[in-house]
């Protein structure tokens, strides 16, 4: 993984990650920060019931958009857990995930 606006390898600095089942679908949202530009980069990968898997990177990210995400993912027991159904994954995730 690399930093959208300097370019250098942050892979070592992944922060969060959070998945999700969503209508069949499967999500992770990964986050990973530069620490030279202090921003972050977020992919996403959509395991697809019905059609290919897709891996989408978007970033860079500022502190002020990624830290409420952050914070949700925090207070989650078992982030990895798509079928997790407590308080943070129904905000992160809302009223969609599968049950």
């Amino acid at each position: 993984m690399n930093c959208g606006r300097c370019g250098e390898d942050i892979s070592d600095h992944h922060v969060a990650l959070i998945n999700g089942r969503v209508m069949g679908d499967g999500y992770t949202e990964s986050f990973f920060h530069c620490p030279r530009c202090d921003v972050y980069m977020m992919v996403l990968y959509h395991d697809s019931f019905s059609g290919p898997d897709t891996k989408t990177v978007h970033g860079p990210l500022s502190k002020t958009r990624v830290n409420p995400k952050l914070q949700i993912i925090a207070r989650c027991p078992e982030p990895t857990n798509e079928r997790c159904t407590c308080d943070a994954h129904r905000e992160y995730w809302g009223e969609l995930l599968d049950t």
